[in-house]
């Protein structure tokens, strides 16, 4: 019986696993990121490791970071004869811009995305530059091996700090930065020292105006206090440990304060240099326009629009919304990339969306939504496969980026699988934008050189194919975007005194045309009924201006007929096929926790840069248990399967029928696990444990004794997590579920003591409401089966205020046995909490409160008599020094029919014991 009820969960929670929310953000781990066949390949101080497939691009990467780390090493000369390892991923994920860094390896995805409007659409270059910006930086407070001396340097200076030195020595502040800080500053929403000490943990869409004003500032301090005192105060802190404020007024010449109050007066100098848009130019819908972002606004016909937003997230992922009239938006097509394109012969939308391949990796592909019927169809599943160009003889021309390589495709959307090759951009060119003309005979393209130049090339279509040489039509220092052929000319933005301009090349005159300045930048262009729209930002929000399309333009200039641009240096670079690269560690301190508390543990370990294999073995020492042991693991990877052998000895303290003692556990556990999706894992193995107790707290002739002896077990589970990565979500998930099932059973092979069969289904699902509220249902199904009269201490409880555990109202093990089944309803929402001023050293960045009702029971025979309480819950992350993350949870629980309650608190210090491995 309670293998039929396995089988049946197991099959359920797979179905469950498999249909993913490709509406939210999944966990993904970097298994699914360095599959197949790698090469090496080094240039001076930089080794590169890469897919074979990306192999062609090698040459054209490795010089232009090159580049990148010369300019960077200028300003660390300590450091010019270290080597740095870059690990390039081929796949179209959503680039990750963080500066999570471990082991010092530079991790950076060779795909990049055309259109976005936020940092995504930084060029490998410069992510790569932030990077290793970052990696010298920690370089300069401590080496690698010494983790624990270099954490705790970290400690000592806020995040926002250490964020804007990286972007500071990474490269020079854009426009992308500089007009949403001129938007802040005149709207008066630039951050304070207090808010900005939460950059860390904030949605997307808010550290990127934090990073961005953290550069500026960094970037006016060093320029009006002395060139490089934020590097200085960097070097000091750790030699002479003192507080911030101390060592910036030291390195500054001024107090904090009074540096950042100078911050603001000049920011307000600068948006008063610009002007205001005039309202009678701004057009807003409601529905349509938000905070969040939102482009692509094409009008369909008098009364109808379809545009894509990322209202529904906290990052930059989009939707495609249609509207008709008066009617309310209608949301079409979710996680799509956000450029579009009306095919009005099949009244179809063209455009890119993310799915899963076999591989469990995102990929882009081409779908269109016909907006008759509202049916959507995939016309390419071909990878990188996204932004149509234009239709030309019933075939739509489209980009492709595949392998580091850009591609222009087409496709006969009547016909499946009639996808082609047009044209492929030689392995030395990435374009960062492009278009083609309505005849489709000409591609226009911006791509970006070593030195962070904007070259706008062409290329001629002729006798059914383009040529080969592209002709460069125009060179700027600083970025192009959003490139739009109408009229037979080439609309753009560039950028100009730090904000995105509306620009156009007539080819029949060769003249470049600079119309009025928008101080909120061009992102998009849009041409309909004789009108440019543009889409610009205004008081934090991306708004419609619009111009007529005969406007006199500001300014006019001769193009060059030829423009010289640095040819590249390198031929040929040489790869060689990747072996496995170690990084070590020895005498690492690590401190762990046990049921009771602190285990400290010496670490030594060898890891894989690519986590193909791992090595590692750590003495410990329980500081409750008074006991000394050892953790010792191997892992191993091929291909998506995981092998993982650990052989541990721990002495912890365990409770069985709620009385205590310690245990003494030697165990060896073989594991393979496979990812069925991003979301979901499945985990079997065989369990040998030989268990003994070390210590009673109890009289053995009053209370049962657990049984000892050797505990082998085979099992299988299966883990789903599918949760919506909003800010804070480990603490209160918003959207998504929680689900694992295990299936446990003992045997007595190799000598066996312990035959059991144990299984276990929980459930958690996060339901979003109105209000940023959130309804959450929990369940818990268990049982046990044991052989004999064999005492576990496994047995299944109810009570206790652990956070996973259910009756919280009542006693840990309040009830014991074999059978289990547990229930509860929440209701929470976020909470606007501050602690009083004479707490200022502790900063509460998110709080939460939660209702609840539980019940359930456990049973060893007979039926079920289920028992109810119900209670409040406060949850919050806090910053101990405004630098140390700390969860607070505070609860109040009272039983349903009875006088009895029960008050708790609990800190989880996991964050701050991290520091320390």
């Amino acid at each position: 019986m309670m293998r039929k009820l396995f089988i049946i969960y197991f099959l359920l929670v797979l179905f469950i696993g498999c249909s993913e929310l490709y509406g939210a953000e999944l966990p993904e781990d970097t298994v699914y990121k360095h599959l197949g066949p790698h090469r090496t390949a080094k240039l001076n101080n930089i080794r590169l490791h890469f897919p074979q497939r990306l192999e062609p691009s090698i040459p054209r990467i490795l010089e232009n970071i090159n580049e990148i780390y010369k300019r960077l090493v200028k300003h660390f000369p300590k450091q010019k004869n270290t080597s740095f390892d870059v690990i390039l991923t081929n796949h179209d994920d959503c680039v990750d811009f963080s500066n999570d860094i471990s082991l010092d390896i530079l991790k950076l995805e060779v795909f990049e995305e055309i259109g976005v409007l936020s940092t995504r659409s930084y060029s490998l270059e410069r992510r790569f530059a932030l990077k290793l910006a970052h990696i010298m930086l920690l370089k300069e407070i401590s080496a690698e091996s010494n983790k624990l001396m270099r954490n705790l340097g970290q400690l000592a200076m806020p995040e926002w700090f250490i964020t804007g030195l990286t972007l500071h020595y990474a490269f020079p502040i854009d426009t992308l930065q500089m007009s949403r800080l001129i938007d802040m500053a005149r709207n008066g929403r630039i951050y304070n020292l207090r808010q900005l000490a939460s950059v860390d943990s904030q949605p997307e869409l808010i550290k990127e105006k934090m990073m961005f004003q953290t550069h500026s500032m960094i970037r006016y301090w060093d320029t009006t206090y002395g060139e490089g005192s934020g590097l200085k105060l960097l070097k000091n802190i750790v030699r002479h440990p003192a507080p911030f404020l101390e060592h910036f007024k030291r390195a500054y010449g001024v107090e904090l304060y009074v540096a950042y109050n100078s911050y603001l007066n000049h920011m307000a100098k600068q948006a008063g240099k610009t002007t205001y848009i005039p309202s009678k130019k701004l057009k807003s819908e409601d529905g349509i326009e938000d905070s969040k972002y939102f482009r692509s606004y094409r009008h369909i016909s008098d009364d109808t629009v379809v545009w894509v937003s990322s209202k529904r997230y906290s990052t930059e992922t989009y939707d495609l919304f249609f509207k008709k009239g008066n009617n309310n938006p209608v949301l079409l097509l979710k996680n799509v990339h956000p450029v579009l394109f009306y095919d009005k012969y099949n009244n179809e939308i063209v455009l890119g969306k993310y799915l899963l391949n076999s591989i469990r990796q995102k990929r882009l592909g081409l779908w269109a939504v016909n907006l008759s019927t509202g049916k959507t169809r995939c016309l390419v599943d071909e990878p990188g496969s996204f932004k149509p160009l234009g239709k030309l003889n019933n075939r739509i021309y489209f980009t492709s980026i595949r392998n580091g390589q850009t591609r222009i495709m087409s496709v006969d959307p009547s016909v499946k699988g009639s996808e082609q090759v047009e044209y492929v951009f030689p392995s030395d060119i990435r374009p960062l934008d492009l278009c083609m003309n309505e005849r489709c005979d000409k591609i226009y393209f911006v791509y970006e050189t070593a030195t962070l130049e904007s070259n706008i090339s062409v290329l001629q279509a002729i006798n059914g194919g383009f040529e080969e040489d592209e002709k460069h039509i125009f060179v700027h220092k600083g970025q192009i975007s959003s490139l739009v052929c109408y009229d037979n000319c080439l609309w753009f933005g560039c950028e100009k005194d730090y904000f995105m301009q509306l620009h156009k090349i007539n080819p029949a005159n060769s003249t470049l045309e600079q119309f009025e300045v928008l101080p909120g930048g061009v992102w998009d262009i849009n041409f309909y009924d004789n009108k440019i729209e543009l889409l610009t930002l205004h008081d934090g929000t991306f708004k419609r201006a619009f111009y007529n399309i005969d406007a006199e333009p500001v300014s006019k200039q001769k193009l060059e007929d030829n423009y010289e641009l640095n040819e590249s240096s390198i031929d040929e670079i040489k790869s060689v096929p990747y072996t496995s690269l170690y990084a070590k560690g020895f005498w690492v301190p690590n401190f762990l926790t046990d049921d009771e508390g602190f285990v400290l543990g010496i670490k030594t370990y060898q890891r894989d840069l690519l986590g193909r294999s791992e090595f590692s073995i750590t003495p410990t020492y329980g500081f409750s248990s008074k006991n000394a042991g050892y953790l010792g693991l191997y892992s191993q990877r091929q291909g998506l399967f995981k092998f993982t052998l650990y052989a541990n000895q721990q002495t912890t303290k365990r409770s069985y029928l709620s009385k205590d003692y310690f245990e003494k556990n030697i165990q060896q556990r073989l594991e393979l696990e496979y990812p069925i999706s991003l979301s979901t894992k499945l985990t079997a193995g065989f369990d040998m444990s030989e268990r003994s107790i070390r210590k009673l707290k109890y009289d053995p002739n009053l209370y049962p004794v657990p049984t000892v002896g050797q505990d082998n077990s085979f099992f299988a589970k299966v883990d789903v997590k599918a949760l919506r990565t909003e800010p804070y979500y480990e603490i209160f998930p918003r959207k998504g579920r929680e689900v694992s099932a295990l299936y446990q059973s003992g045997t007595n092979m190799f000598n066996g003591d312990m035959e059991y069969s144990r299984v276990h289904l929980r459930w958690d699902e996060y339901v979003p409401l109105s209000s940023n509220a959130v309804f959450a249902v929990k369940s818990y199904y268990g049982e046990d089966s044991k052989h004999g009269d064999l005492r576990r201490p496994e047995d299944l409880s109810l009570g206790g205020d652990d956070l996973n555990s259910f009756l919280k109202a009542y006693d840990a093990t309040y009830k014991s046995g074999n059978r289990l089944r547990a229930l509860s309803c929440n209701f929470g929402f976020p909470i606007n909490f501050r602690f009083p001023r004479f707490m200022s050293w502790i900063y509460n960045e998110f709080a939460s409160a939660e209702v609840f009702v539980e019940g359930g029971d456990v049973i060893s025979s007979g039926h079920f008599n289920w028992v109810y309480d119900r209670g409040v819950e406060f949850k919050s992350k806090v910053l101990l020094l405004k630098r140390l993350p700390l969860k607070l949870t505070i609860g109040y629980a009272k039983r349903n029919g009875n006088s009895d309650d029960n008050s708790y608190f609990q800190i989880d210090y996991t964050a701050v014991s991290n520091i320390f491995h």
